[in-house]
């Protein structure tokens, strides 16, 4: 009984008198399709754009507060919303955000490091996070999110995404010792100049101070001569008055 109600639904259908349900059957089919197609479309097109936000923080681990930090993101997701930029510079004990625009329900994957600078001294943090930004169609039909990362390499997962510099303050070099120069010939030349007359002089005042001593021996000499000649002539006359 069954298998003569299905083959006469079967001859109706698809027999040339059927063309009407074939008709219907097709109609009731593209039905379906739209209806569910719009129902989807309209969910999608009723969620409200939400800014979801992905902070990031610089530790205070350093004695020097001028140490830059440039934080990178980098999409791991063709289909994930594109941030609203791709670096961001912040320094010492500071936090930044990324900003992430998402319209629709999902699991978004980024990556977050920071970009290696130039500054003497300073030892950069070469962590490396991967960030999943989940949304979600919370109870009152609107988004929602959450940010979760987990360290690359490592097992650790982080209760935020934050980096350390380290300044290594240099050790102070002695400085050596300059000999001090003349700064050109003409005063090299009037150094030595005034070096040798000055040495000159020390010499004239000696040859001065000897001829001078030499002078005096000299008339202390013929003094003493004089005198002891003197006294040796006027000797005799007394001796010869007195006889």
């Amino acid at each position: 009984m069954k298998n003569l109600s299905f083959a006469r639904i079967k001859d109706f259908v698809f027999a040339k008198q059927g063309r009407i349900g074939q008709a219907l059957l097709l109609f009731v089919s593209f039905f379906l399709i739209f209806y569910f197609v719009s129902i989807h479309t309209k969910a999608s097109a009723n969620y409200t754009p939400l800014s979801a936000k992905i902070p990031f923080y610089a530790e205070n681990v350093s004695a020097n507060p001028s140490i830059n930090y440039q934080i990178a993101i980098e999409k791991k997701d063709s289909s994930a919303p594109d941030p609203d930029a791709e670096s961001l510079v912040i320094k010492c004990n500071q936090s930044g955000e990324f900003t992430v625009v998402v319209t629709e329900p999902g699991t978004y994957e980024y990556k977050i490091y920071q970009t290696k600078g130039n500054q003497a001294y300073v030892d950069y943090d070469k962590k490396v996070y991967d960030v999943f930004l989940c949304v979600i169609n919370d109870a009152s039909g609107e988004l929602g999110y959450t940010v979760s990362a987990t360290l690359q390499g490592s097992s650790v997962k982080p209760d935020k995404i934050s980096f350390a510099n380290r300044w290594t303050k240099p050790d102070p070099q002695p400085q050596p010792v300059q000999p001090t120069e003349p700064e050109d010939e003409a005063e090299r030349n009037a150094t030595i100049s005034n070096i040798i007359s000055f040495k000159t002089g020390e010499y004239r005042i000696v040859r001065i101070a000897v001829y001078a001593g030499i002078m005096l021996l000299i008339g202390i000499a013929a003094f003493v001569y004089v005198f002891v000649k003197k006294s040796s002539n006027k000797a005799p006359v007394k001796n010869a008055e007195n006889e």
